[in-house]
C-alpha cells in the first residue's frame, strides 16, 4: 500500500465527508449511486439488514475511495456483501483512475481480511459498479473467486426519447384521470407498500421489509436522495414509485400498482413522470437494476422503454471448504442471510 494511504471504515461522523466525495465524483463517474450515500449506509443498519462496512481509502487527510458493504454475522456463520437486494450497485469507487489497481487490491482486501476475522466466515461477494467495463481489478484482486455474469438495463436520458407505442400509452393516461402526488404521509406509505406486498406475492418477487421503506420516507422527507411518486386515480392511491439517485444517475428501486387498475398504465405514467425530472435535474442514466432473465415480464418491461444492456458480474470468494457452505442447504441460506449473495444456488 502507497505510503500515507490508511484505510477505515466509515462511521456516522464520517457522513458530512462521505457525501461531498460522492457528490464530487458523482459529476463524472456513473458508477455513484443513491445507494452509496451515508444515509442508505444507515438505514440498512438500523433496519437490521446487516452490519454496514463501508471502507474508506484516505490520503492523509482526503478520501480517495470508497468500498460500500454489509457484513451478516450469525450463529452459522459470516458473510459480506455488497450492498443488498439487487444490481450492479457497489463495488469500489475511486477518484482518480490512475491507480485503480491498487485502490481496488487494497481494499478489496481489507474487507475479505475484516470478514476472517469473525469465528466462521463462509464468504464474500462483490458486485462491479454500474456501467463498469474493466472486471480486470476483481480478476486480480479476488483469485480463485467464482464470477456470475449477469445483465442490467439503462437508458441515457438525454438520448432517449419515447416511440410511438409509449407516447399512445401516456396519451392514454392522460385522458384517464390519474394524477400524482410527491407529498409524503403515514397514509400515503401504508398504501404503496400494501400494493407492492401484493405483487409480491402475485409475481413471486422477494420483498424488501416494511422498516427499509419508512426510513427511505424519512429521508426523503429529510432532503435526501430519495422521491416517492404516489399515483390517485378517483381519489384513491392505485400506484407509487421509489427512485433514489446521485447527480448523475437515477435508479429505478420500487414500482407497484393495483392488479385491478393495471389498465391505467399507472407505473406507465409514474416512469414518464421521473423521467422528465430527472431529465430537467441534469441526470443523465436511468437505472432499470437488473431483472430474472431476459424472458421475464420485468425485463421485457424495461426494454420496451428503448433500453440497453450492460454485462456486470458478482464474485464470490469462499473463506471456508465450498461443501461446508453447500451442506446448509438453500433453505437455511435464504433463511439466514436474506437479502445476501452467499453462493450460486445452482453450485448447491
Amino acid at each position: 500500500m502507497q505510503e500515507g494511504w490508511q484505510i477505515r471504515q466509515l462511521t456516522k461522523k464520517d457522513d458530512q465527508l462521505h457525501t461531498h466525495f460522492l457528490n464530487e465524483i458523482s459529476a463524472e463517474s456513473t458508477c455513484v449511486l443513491g445507494y452509496h450515500f451515508p444515509f442508505y449506509k444507515n438505514i440498512l443498519e438500523e433496519c437490521g439488514i446487516g452490519q454496514a462496512y463501508y471502507l474508506g481509502l484516505f490520503s492523509a487527510t482526503e478520501l480517495i475511495a470508497i468500498l460500500p458493504g454489509v457484513i451478516k454475522d450469525t450463529e452459522i456463520g459470516t458473510v459480506y456483501s455488497s450492498l443488498p437486494f439487487f444490481g450492479p450497485n457497489a463495488g469500489v469507487i475511486v477518484a482518480d483512475k490512475n491507480n485503480s489497481a491498487e485502490v481496488h487490491h487494497v481494499l478489496i482486501n481489507a474487507a475479505i481480511n475484516y470478514l476472517k476475522s469473525f469465528k466462521k466466515p463462509l464468504s464474500a461477494s462483490l458486485y462491479t459498479p454500474f456501467l463498469a467495463s474493466n472486471f480486470e481489478y476483481y480478476e486480480q484482486a479476488l483469485e480463485n473467486a467464482v464470477s456470475v455474469s449477469k445483465s442490467t438495463q439503462y437508458l441515457s436520458v438525454a438520448e432517449t426519447e419515447w416511440d410511438s407505442k409509449i407516447r399512445y400509452d401516456l396519451r392514454k393516461v392522460e385522458r384517464s384521470g390519474l394524477s400524482i402526488s410527491e407529498e409524503i404521509s403515514p397514509y400515503k406509505v401504508d398504501a404503496l407498500y400494501t400494493i407492492y406486498s401484493q405483487n409480491c406475492i402475485d409475481y413471486n418477487i422477494p420483498k424488501k421489509p416494511r422498516e427499509v421503506i419508512d426510513a427511505l420516507a424519512q429521508a426523503a422527507q429529510e432532503g435526501e436522495n430519495v422521491n416517492f411518486y404516489f399515483t390517485f386515480f378517483e381519489g384513491k392511491i392505485i400506484g407509487g414509485l421509489i427512485v433514489i439517485y446521485s447527480k448523475t444517475t437515477l435508479s429505478y428501486y420500487l414500482p407497484c400498482s393495483l392488479d385491478a387498475h393495471r389498465s391505467l398504465q399507472a407505473v406507465t405514467y409514474m416512469i414518464d413522470y421521473a423521467f422528465q425530472k430527472a431529465k430537467s435535474a441534469g441526470i443523465r442514466y436511468w437505472n432499470w437494476e437488473s431483472s430474472p432473465d431476459t424472458e421475464s415480464g420485468v425485463y421485457k418491461f424495461k426494454k420496451k422503454w428503448g433500453s440497453l444492456s450492460s454485462e456486470y458480474r458478482v464474485y464470490i470468494k469462499c473463506l471456508c471448504d465450498i461443501a461446508e457452505i453447500k451442506a446448509l442447504g438453500k433453505e437455511k441460506i435464504m433463511q439466514q442471510f436474506p437479502y445476501f449473495f452467499v453462493l450460486p444456488f445452482n453450485l448447491m
